[in-house]
């Protein structure tokens, strides 16, 4: 008779008991995941990806290598899904801090330095990455939006006649793109403090580029950067 009832009882359990536990486990596997990234981020930034080691990780976890492997196969994959992440959160700062700005791409610049120091393992792989990890900022999203912008920005200054009708507007959003991406990589690889004099220097190059200073009312709307899920 128990067996009976214990049979009914599992063909006839609630599914809702089910699912609830299967939503904890998945939520608490979430965190632990989003926690070991957070780890990673720190420790890859701080001591470089010879220098850590997964056990470097699970320790500060509190967990044991193997449940870290549960989560990423290999070190190599622990260390492309923090270098992503913390790439993607720079690139989103960057695009909430240069909302309203006066000048496209040269705010994507100050934007994006603006928001290095707080991801230091970004900062880490723009002065040592690979190509393939450079291109997680140069490909991104982000980057191509704020192109986009630039170049519907000037689209609107040609048809004001604020710049000069030969200009193909796409083209000289890329070769704007390409000098804020050039600045911002020589800013970060050297480490060197602009003086005054470049960074007025620099403001010029940019306001030549786009036909003069933009006035206030020509403000674009900023890049809009989504971030991957998970």
């Amino acid at each position: 008779q128990i067996m009976l009832i214990c049979q009914f009882k599992m063909l006839y359990r609630d599914p809702m008991v089910g699912s609830t536990s299967d939503n904890r486990r998945a939520l608490k596997g979430e965190r632990t995941q989003a926690k070991l990234l957070e780890i990673a981020i720190a420790q890859f930034a701080d001591d470089g990806y010879g220098g850590t080691s997964v056990s470097d990780i699970a320790r500060a976890a509190g967990l044991t290598p193997a449940a870290v492997y549960a989560y990423f196969p290999s070190k190599e994959a622990l260390f492309d899904a923090a270098v992503e992440q913390d790439v993607a959160i720079l690139l989103e700062q960057a695009a909430s801090s240069i909302a309203n700005a006066e000048r496209p791409g040269l705010s994507t610049f100050v934007g994006l330095l603006g928001a290095l120091p707080a991801h230091p393992l970004a900062g880490r792989i723009i002065r040592e990455g690979t190509p393939d990890q450079l291109r997680l900022i140069t490909g991104s999203a982000f980057i191509a939006e704020m192109t986009a912008s630039v170049a519907e920005f000037l689209r609107r200054r040609q048809a004001d006649g604020r710049l000069a009708a030969e200009h193909d507007p796409d083209v000289l959003a890329v070769g704007i793109e390409m000098m804020v991406m050039s600045l911002f990589m020589a800013r970060v690889r050297t480490g060197l403090e602009p003086d005054p004099s470049r960074i007025a220097g620099v403001v010029a190059l940019f306001d030549a580029a786009i036909g003069g200073r933009p006035a206030i009312d020509e403000r674009p709307p900023p890049p809009v950067h989504q971030q991957p899920p998970g």
